[in-house]
């Protein structure tokens, strides 16, 4: 995937993690604004194949389809929740984490909404050190 790009030219580049940390907030909100505004079908997107102003209910954001917003969106959220800035702002990064959530669910892409639930899964496990029993018996139940 072209966007795992930006990792690796992130992690080579001598940006302070706070400037980073903005590029993906920032990157997060646009992304927030675009897709409402396509919501409300005051702008399209544009694709391979032109600029569309009639979405059918399929946003894009910034991205280049449905179908990549949430990819990049997880990649970019899962980056939030590794950094440890957002350990005493735990409500901030639910919030990014919902918001981005809802852009996800705005896509319209089921596969997406299971690749973004499951990056968000795996980095909170990472993070937290969260043993997955522990998530398997609360989803079953």
């Amino acid at each position: 995937m072209e966007y795992s790009v930006f990792y690796i030219i992130l992690s080579h580049n001598r940006m302070s993690i706070k400037v980073i940390r903005n590029i993906i907030m920032g990157y997060i909100a646009i992304n927030a604004i675009v897709v409402f505004l396509q919501y409300k079908e005051i702008i399209g997107g544009i694709y391979s194949h032109g600029y569309i102003l009639d979405m059918h209910d399929r946003y894009s954001g910034l991205s280049g389809g449905p179908w990549e917003l949430p990819c990049v969106l997880a990649m970019m959220v899962s980056a939030l929740i590794m950094d440890d800035y957002y350990r005493k702002k735990k409500i901030l990064l639910v919030s990014i984490v919902i918001i981005s959530a809802l852009m996800v669910y705005q896509s319209g892409t089921r596969t997406g909404m299971i690749v973004y639930a499951i990056g968000i899964v795996f980095a909170i496990i990472a993070k937290y050190k969260t043993n997955i029993t522990m998530i398997l018996t609360v989803c079953v139940t």
